[in-house]
């Protein structure tokens, strides 16, 4: 697939698995699996309960329980997986159905605490014939992976391609800084100068670093716009905004990849996403301010830390 595409599809996906919560988050799940397998999987809907299972795969018998609160606590989470498994065992066992592979899907930024992890070992040492499998993110991109580009457009609209970005143009770029014109927010000047050191100081994931360094390409079209504008003091306000943003989810405890992906949506990551020549642009222009204002960390002046 473009490497480009490839990123943004990554990017949507991975924004939607740490977004959804309870059952919007088996709804974003069973809309992926049954793109990929189509009547092979089943989505549960109970009126009463869904009988222990979130979804059920016919060929491999293979039942996923999915596990999105809001808040619980360790002991919730554990009592949770040892619920639910003997639940789906009893209900497949009364319609004559077996259960090769239960999988528990979560989407914890925390990762799972010990309490659930010893009851995942547990039930797989009490079943030696199921396999116990726990899936995260990755094992859902490995799923997305699998899936054709209309179906991906289908589930996380368009994306933008290599082709696009080096084709990328003046008059393209302007539907993303007029999005973020919208902004009222006093300029103040920014305190630290840019480092060219900044992208790997802040540890992004590889894909993320990857976004930034490929919308550097497009950079100067940025600049050029950003100059002509009516209002002299607009691209300063812009880059106010962006910095207010960072502030506040960085100082909510959000990690770098989760405020890039923060940014990403407030550049326009879902506003235009349905026009993959403005998702170009989104590109461009977050990283044009990731490196000409004050947001992410500038590493250490050497001279400071001797």
């Amino acid at each position: 697939m473009d490497p480009v595409k490839l990123n943004h599809y990554r990017l949507a996906a991975e924004n939607g698995f740490w977004k959804h919560k309870r059952t919007a988050f088996q709804d974003w799940l069973g809309a992926i699996m049954t793109k990929r397998y189509c009547d092979d999987f089943i989505r549960i809907r109970l009126s009463k309960g869904d009988g222990g299972l979130d979804g059920y795969r016919l060929s491999t018998q293979t039942v996923y329980q999915i596990f999105a609160p809001r808040d619980y606590t360790a002991a919730e989470m554990a009592d949770k997986i040892r619920d639910d498994f003997a639940h789906a065992k009893q209900t497949l066992a009364e319609k004559k159905l077996e259960m090769k592979t239960w999988i528990f899907v979560h989407n914890d930024p925390d990762d799972l605490p010990h309490e659930a992890v010893t009851e995942l070992a547990k039930l797989q040492a009490d079943n030696p014939g199921i396999a116990i499998r726990r899936w995260e993110f990755t094992a859902i991109l490995n799923e997305i992976k699998q899936l054709a580009d209309d179906e991906l457009v289908e589930l996380f609209g368009a994306a933008p391609t290599l082709e696009l970005l080096e084709d990328l143009c003046y008059q393209d770029i302007i539907p993303v800084i007029e999005h973020l014109a919208t902004e009222r927010v006093p300029p103040f000047p920014p305190t630290d100068p840019p480092s060219p050191r900044k992208l790997e100081f802040n540890e992004l994931s590889e894909d993320r670093a990857n976004y930034i360094q490929r919308g550097r390409s497009k950079q100067g079209l940025v600049e050029s716009y950003l100059s002509t504008m009516p209002e002299e003091d607009k691209p300063e306000q812009i880059a106010e905004a962006f910095r207010r943003r960072y502030t506040t989810h960085r100082d909510a405890g959000f990690d770098a990849d989760q405020i890039f992906d923060e940014l990403w949506l407030f550049a326009g990551g879902q506003v235009f996403a349905s026009e993959p020549v403005e998702l170009a642009g989104v590109m461009t222009v977050l990283a044009y301010f990731f490196d000409s204002c004050d947001i992410f960390e500038n590493p250490p002046d050497p001279l400071e830390t001797t």
